[in-house]
């Protein structure tokens, strides 16, 4: 959206095209509001060049081998379309209150209102559910790699489902060893950390 908006592709250099992007940025160097009220709804994006790349590149056969690193970086690719998929309606908002003034916003408008878009949200939602992921993404430590566990959904693969209950169980004798230490020694208390 930013480079849509800034800088015209060599394809479309179209005189109308050319204007309604300068209108638009006419419209953000006028109002301060909007170019804050954009640039908020903008932060909630992950970096959409690197996700596209990334996720849309073309995948090798032996990508297709299951192993948790292929599992984990395709839960994390999914979990950051999903984010931008959950961006698209504040920013629709912030977008709708620049409609009467820029056919650049209402063109943006009817992109984003696609039902595609809810379809492929919808799809998601399916196999994944993204409250126990706390942003972040990419990591590679424990509590990470436990997070994009608890992302799939219980019931679609039973191995998985077993792994996470021994997963919580593990964890939560850790957390009473610990407890039970700082009791017996009069310790304040112990600090749990993953590594």
């Amino acid at each position: 959206l930013r480079t849509t908006i800034l800088q015209p592709l060599s394809s479309t250099t179209q005189h109308t095209t050319i204007m309604d992007r300068q209108d638009f940025v006419d419209i953000l160097i006028r109002s301060e509001e909007a170019f804050f009220d954009i640039s908020e709804r903008l932060s909630g994006f992950p970096d959409l060049e690197l996700m596209c790349a990334t996720t849309l590149c073309t995948i090798s056969k032996q990508d297709f081998a299951v192993s948790i690193e292929g599992c984990q970086t395709l839960i994390t690719k999914i979990l950051a379309l999903k984010t931008s998929l959950n961006a698209i309606p504040p920013l629709l908002d912030a977008l709708r209150n620049l409609a009467e003034e820029c056919t650049l916003s209402r063109s943006f408008i009817a992109a984003f209102s696609s039902p595609r878009i809810a379809a492929i949200r919808a799809e998601i939602d399916k196999v994944l559910d993204d409250t126990h992921v706390s942003g972040g993404g990419g990591g590679k430590t424990l509590n990470v790699q436990a997070q994009r566990c608890m992302a799939v959904r219980p019931g679609l693969d039973t191995l998985l489902d077993v792994a996470r209950q021994t997963f919580q169980h593990v964890s939560q004798e850790v957390y009473s060893l610990a407890q039970s230490y700082a009791e017996e020694y009069e310790i304040g208390s112990i600090k749990v950390a993953w590594s």
